[in-house]
Protein backbone atom coordinates (compact mmCIF):
# COMPACT_ATOMS: atom_id res chain seq x y z
CA UNK A 1 0.00 0.00 0.00
CA UNK A 2 3.06 2.25 -0.14
CA UNK A 3 5.04 3.35 -3.17
CA UNK A 4 8.43 4.93 -2.55
CA UNK A 5 10.10 7.34 -4.97
CA UNK A 6 13.73 7.06 -3.92
CA UNK A 7 15.30 9.28 -6.55
CA UNK A 8 13.75 10.85 -9.61
CA UNK A 9 15.72 13.66 -11.14
CA UNK A 10 15.88 15.17 -14.57
CA UNK A 11 16.92 18.29 -16.40
CA UNK A 12 14.27 20.34 -18.17
CA UNK A 13 13.59 23.98 -19.03
CA UNK A 14 17.22 24.91 -18.37
CA UNK A 15 17.20 23.66 -14.77
CA UNK A 16 17.28 20.60 -12.52
CA UNK A 17 14.22 18.82 -11.05
CA UNK A 18 14.67 16.38 -8.10
CA UNK A 19 11.80 14.41 -6.49
CA UNK A 20 11.80 12.07 -3.50
CA UNK A 21 8.94 10.89 -1.31
CA UNK A 22 6.32 8.21 -0.94
CA UNK A 23 2.68 7.49 -1.66
CA UNK A 24 0.48 6.12 1.12
CA UNK A 25 -2.43 4.21 -0.40
CA UNK A 26 -3.44 2.27 2.72
CA UNK A 27 -6.92 3.83 2.40
CA UNK A 28 -8.23 3.83 -1.17
CA UNK A 29 -10.40 6.91 -0.54
CA UNK A 30 -7.45 8.92 0.85
CA UNK A 31 -4.23 8.48 -1.11
CA UNK A 32 -1.47 10.81 0.06
CA UNK A 33 1.86 11.78 -1.44
CA UNK A 34 4.56 13.02 0.94
CA UNK A 35 6.97 14.78 -1.45
CA UNK A 36 10.38 16.36 -1.16
CA UNK A 37 10.74 18.31 -4.40
CA UNK A 38 13.67 20.56 -5.29
CA UNK A 39 13.80 22.64 -8.44
CA UNK A 40 17.00 24.51 -9.22
CA UNK A 41 17.23 27.54 -11.56
CA UNK A 42 14.51 26.46 -13.96
CA UNK A 43 13.37 28.85 -16.71
CA UNK A 44 9.79 29.76 -15.68
CA UNK A 45 8.50 30.58 -19.16
CA UNK A 46 9.71 27.26 -20.55
CA UNK A 47 8.52 25.27 -17.52
CA UNK A 48 5.00 26.72 -17.55
CA UNK A 49 4.77 26.13 -21.30
CA UNK A 50 6.03 22.53 -21.11
CA UNK A 51 3.74 21.65 -18.19
CA UNK A 52 0.73 23.29 -19.92
CA UNK A 53 0.62 26.08 -17.29
CA UNK A 54 -0.23 23.40 -14.68
CA UNK A 55 -3.84 23.41 -15.88
CA UNK A 56 -4.60 26.96 -14.75
CA UNK A 57 -5.19 30.18 -16.67
CA UNK A 58 -4.15 32.77 -14.11
CA UNK A 59 -0.37 32.87 -14.38
CA UNK A 60 0.69 31.49 -17.75
CA UNK A 61 3.99 31.07 -19.58
CA UNK A 62 3.58 34.39 -21.36
CA UNK A 63 2.96 36.30 -18.06
CA UNK A 64 5.77 35.23 -15.76
CA UNK A 65 9.42 34.94 -16.73
CA UNK A 66 12.59 34.40 -14.71
CA UNK A 67 14.67 31.65 -13.09
CA UNK A 68 12.87 29.60 -10.40
CA UNK A 69 14.41 27.73 -7.48
CA UNK A 70 11.96 26.08 -5.08
CA UNK A 71 11.78 23.43 -2.35
CA UNK A 72 8.42 21.78 -1.67
CA UNK A 73 7.48 19.36 1.08
CA UNK A 74 4.31 18.37 2.90
CA UNK A 75 1.28 16.14 2.46
CA UNK A 76 -0.61 16.14 -0.85
CA UNK A 77 -3.85 14.19 -1.25
CA UNK A 78 -4.37 12.72 -4.74
CA UNK A 79 -7.20 10.91 -6.53
CA UNK A 80 -6.59 7.34 -7.71
CA UNK A 81 -5.62 8.79 -11.13
CA UNK A 82 -2.97 10.99 -9.40
CA UNK A 83 -4.85 14.30 -9.80
CA UNK A 84 -4.02 16.48 -6.75
CA UNK A 85 -6.75 17.48 -4.29
CA UNK A 86 -5.31 20.78 -3.09
CA UNK A 87 -8.29 21.47 -0.82
CA UNK A 88 -7.34 18.44 1.35
CA UNK A 89 -3.58 18.96 1.28
CA UNK A 90 -0.97 20.90 3.19
CA UNK A 91 2.47 21.72 1.86
CA UNK A 92 5.19 24.29 2.25
CA UNK A 93 7.14 26.01 -0.52
CA UNK A 94 10.35 27.96 -0.15
CA UNK A 95 10.77 29.78 -3.46
CA UNK A 96 12.99 32.27 -5.17
CA UNK A 97 12.55 33.84 -8.60
CA UNK A 98 15.61 35.66 -9.93
CA UNK A 99 15.72 38.13 -12.83
CA UNK A 100 11.94 38.03 -13.13
CA UNK A 101 9.45 39.78 -15.32
CA UNK A 102 5.65 40.05 -15.13
CA UNK A 103 4.08 40.77 -18.52
CA UNK A 104 0.47 41.83 -19.16
CA UNK A 105 -0.75 40.52 -15.80
CA UNK A 106 -4.41 41.57 -15.67
CA UNK A 107 -4.86 41.85 -11.85
CA UNK A 108 -2.24 44.62 -11.76
CA UNK A 109 -4.25 46.64 -14.26
CA UNK A 110 -6.93 47.00 -11.58
CA UNK A 111 -4.47 49.37 -9.85
CA UNK A 112 -3.67 51.32 -13.02
CA UNK A 113 -5.16 54.60 -11.78
CA UNK A 114 -2.57 54.64 -8.99
CA UNK A 115 0.31 54.05 -11.43
CA UNK A 116 -0.65 56.13 -14.47
CA UNK A 117 2.98 57.08 -15.09
CA UNK A 118 4.27 53.47 -14.84
CA UNK A 119 4.32 50.67 -17.41
CA UNK A 120 2.08 47.94 -15.95
CA UNK A 121 2.45 45.79 -19.07
CA UNK A 122 6.07 44.88 -18.27
CA UNK A 123 7.25 44.84 -14.65
CA UNK A 124 10.79 43.65 -13.96
CA UNK A 125 12.16 42.58 -10.57
CA UNK A 126 15.55 41.34 -9.43
CA UNK A 127 14.65 38.75 -6.75
CA UNK A 128 11.36 37.56 -5.32
CA UNK A 129 11.82 35.28 -2.31
CA UNK A 130 9.28 33.88 0.14
CA UNK A 131 8.08 30.87 2.11
CA UNK A 132 4.49 30.00 1.21
CA UNK A 133 2.13 27.65 3.04
CA UNK A 134 -0.73 26.02 1.13
CA UNK A 135 -3.22 24.51 3.56
CA UNK A 136 -6.74 23.23 2.86
CA UNK A 137 -6.87 25.01 -0.49
CA UNK A 138 -5.71 28.39 0.83
CA UNK A 139 -2.40 29.93 -0.23
CA UNK A 140 -0.94 31.96 2.65
CA UNK A 141 1.68 34.48 1.55
CA UNK A 142 3.71 36.04 4.37
CA UNK A 143 4.95 39.59 3.98
CA UNK A 144 7.53 39.94 1.22
CA UNK A 145 9.38 42.93 -0.14
CA UNK A 146 9.64 43.34 -3.90
CA UNK A 147 11.93 45.83 -5.61
CA UNK A 148 10.62 46.19 -9.14
CA UNK A 149 10.43 48.60 -12.05
CA UNK A 150 7.27 49.96 -10.36
CA UNK A 151 9.32 50.69 -7.23
CA UNK A 152 9.53 49.23 -3.73
CA UNK A 153 6.44 47.45 -2.34
CA UNK A 154 5.47 45.00 0.41
CA UNK A 155 2.84 42.34 -0.28
CA UNK A 156 1.07 39.92 2.06
CA UNK A 157 -2.20 38.03 1.92
CA UNK A 158 -4.00 34.87 1.00
CA UNK A 159 -5.89 33.34 -1.90
CA UNK A 160 -8.07 30.29 -2.33
CA UNK A 161 -8.35 27.90 -5.28
CA UNK A 162 -11.40 29.78 -6.61
CA UNK A 163 -9.22 32.91 -7.07
CA UNK A 164 -10.78 34.74 -4.13
CA UNK A 165 -7.96 37.06 -3.08
CA UNK A 166 -7.25 39.01 0.07
CA UNK A 167 -3.96 40.84 -0.53
CA UNK A 168 -2.46 43.82 1.22
CA UNK A 169 -0.02 45.94 -0.76
CA UNK A 170 2.05 48.65 0.91
CA UNK A 171 3.76 51.14 -1.34
CA UNK A 172 5.57 54.42 -0.61
CA UNK A 173 3.36 57.45 -1.19
CA UNK A 174 5.89 58.89 -3.65
CA UNK A 175 5.08 55.99 -6.03
CA UNK A 176 1.42 56.99 -6.30
CA UNK A 177 0.65 59.47 -9.10
CA UNK A 178 -0.61 62.96 -8.34
CA UNK A 179 -4.11 62.23 -9.68
CA UNK A 180 -4.41 59.07 -7.58
CA UNK A 181 -3.10 60.92 -4.50
CA UNK A 182 -5.85 63.51 -4.91
CA UNK A 183 -8.41 60.71 -5.22
CA UNK A 184 -7.14 59.10 -1.99
CA UNK A 185 -7.23 62.32 0.02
Amino acid sequence: HHLYVDTLDFFTSGGHFDIKGYFDGSRSDSIFFFPQINIDTMNLGQMLYRFDNFGQDYIVSSNLLGRLSVSIFGKLQVHAVMVPQIENSEFFMKLEIVDGELKNYKPLHAMSEYFKDKNLNRIRFDTLSNQILISRGIINIPSMTINSSLGHMDITGKQDMDNNMDYFIRIPLKMVTKAARQKLF
